[in-house]
């Protein structure tokens, strides 16, 4: 399926009580934004051949679980609140990495 950026964000909104969430194969993006209080798990793989700047932002107070991974060719990677990760699994394929 695909989604917009719209709605992923409606998404989280509409669907509070999400507490897991895998999104793969995750392309054409340049600042993707993930806001949830009760998100437990989430798990995302992007996948772009684009040379444009990307930019992940993860903003969820009680996750614990969290694994990204892709292939960019560049990243910039913003973690907030990252007070109840437990398990953290980072794997980038990637040319030059911004701002970890």
């Amino acid at each position: 399926m695909v989604l917009s950026k719209d709605h992923i964000v409606n998404l989280l909104l509409e669907c509070s009580p999400l507490e897991t969430m895998e999104s793969s194969r995750i392309k054409n993006f340049s600042h993707f934004v993930i806001r949830s209080l009760k998100l437990k798990r989430n798990f995302i793989s992007f996948h772009d051949d684009e040379e444009i700047d990307h930019s992940v932002e993860v903003i969820a107070s009680n996750l614990h679980h969290l694994k990204i991974s892709g292939s960019h060719h560049v990243l910039k990677c913003r973690l907030v609140d990252m007070s109840s990760v437990i398990n953290n699994k980072l794997t980038f394929d990637i040319t030059s990495i911004k701002d970890i």
